[in-house]
């Protein structure tokens, strides 16, 4: 008897006793929409387009230039709803982002002397003019970076509380990208390299277009702090298989003995590999209830990186007699974005 008494007792105590990690209560809310206002500046490495040399040709005072980076606007979409199973909630986001940027630059140089001070073309290929690349300066040089980008994601989350006031959100799910790239760079008013050979100009367009896909996974934190006011934070990452279509045209333009010789190099290289991608954002968010919908706002410093995101094709190597060409590589620089992402939306 007395036996049967502690077991009744302990089994009340036991189930009085809240759990460490339980689910949250059957949510009342079905579908979820956001609007996001973004403000984000993207930064790509190896985009350096002219160097300017303030010294001699033997002692160089080399300063680079990159388009000029700078935040711009963009906007994402988001769409969720409850899962008529164990609180799993499945939700969809779509980013787009543009940016076209350019940057221009020149050099006060006298182009019949020596060579030494001017702009050091970046891109242009070390066979141009007959092999006097390697002595070329310009007295102006430009470049424009365009890019498109769509990232879609498709994912499915679970809110597991922990107390009264934290959650954790396990989340996974299938993560695409399209990431198109187009980079232009001129150089113009060329110098005298020889007593035959005047330069004049060089222009390159590139493109580096690629498709990635693949699973990615993450964990959404919410820390309540009282009257609605929470801080959150969301931590996800990547391994996506990229598909990449790369193409350069070079146009060199030359006076040779007083004729003008045109040289024209066409590259173009495919090929798939597999490309990593994080990001995090951590921010403040209020939410407000009124008859039966729940209003929500909030605003959070978030950043992307993409790994090995800049293919455009450039030359590595100096031409020399040992080879017969420079060769040809892809830049590989990573893409970074960040900045101030802004969110207003509704659940009912």
């Amino acid at each position: 008897m007395v036996y049967f008494v502690l077991l009744l007792l302990s089994s009340s105590l036991f189930a009085a006793a809240p759990s460490s990690l339980e689910s949250p209560p059957p949510k009342e809310e079905v579908f979820s929409f956001a609007v996001d206002f973004l403000y984000w500046d993207a930064v790509e490495d190896g985009l350096e387009f002219a160097y300017k040399n303030s010294g001699s040709q033997n002692d160089q005072n080399l300063t680079f230039y990159e388009p000029n980076f700078q935040f711009l606007p963009a906007f994402r979409l988001r769409a969720g709803g409850l899962l008529p199973y164990d609180n799993w909630n499945l939700e969809a986001t779509y980013t787009y982002y543009a940016s076209h940027l350019g940057r221009s630059t020149s050099a006060s140089f006298d182009p019949t002397a020596l060579p030494g001070p001017g702009l050091i073309a970046v891109w242009t290929n070390p066979a141009a003019f007959l092999g006097n690349n390697t002595t070329a300066r310009f007295l102006h040089a430009k470049s424009h970076w365009k890019m498109q980008n769509s990232f879609l994601d498709l994912a499915l989350e679970r809110d597991c509380l922990i107390g009264t006031r934290f959650t954790l959100a396990p989340e996974w799910g299938l993560r695409s990208a399209w990431i198109h790239q187009n980079y232009n760079v001129d150089y113009s008013e060329g110098n005298q390299v020889t007593s035959s050979i005047r330069i004049l100009s060089s222009s390159i367009d590139m493109n580096c277009f690629s498709n990635n896909v693949g699973p990615f996974f993450g964990l959404k934190t919410l820390w309540a702090l009282g009257k609605g006011v929470s801080l959150f934070g969301h931590l996800s990452t990547a391994l996506l298989a990229s598909y990449f279509h790369l193409g350069r045209a070079e146009t060199d333009l030359f006076l040779e003995e007083r004729s003008l010789l045109t040289d024209s190099v066409d590259l173009t290289e495919k090929y798939w590999t597999f490309r990593p991608e994080a990001d995090l954002s951590l921010g403040f968010s209020f939410l407000h209830s009124f008859r039966s919908v729940d209003y929500f706002v909030s605003a959070a410093y978030e950043t992307q990186v993409w790994w090995k995101q800049n293919g455009l094709l450039r030359y590595i190597d100096e031409l020399n007699e040992t080879t017969a060409g420079a060769s040809v590589s892809q830049t590989q620089g990573n893409l970074t974005f960040q900045g101030l992402t802004l969110e207003t939306g509704i659940r009912y």
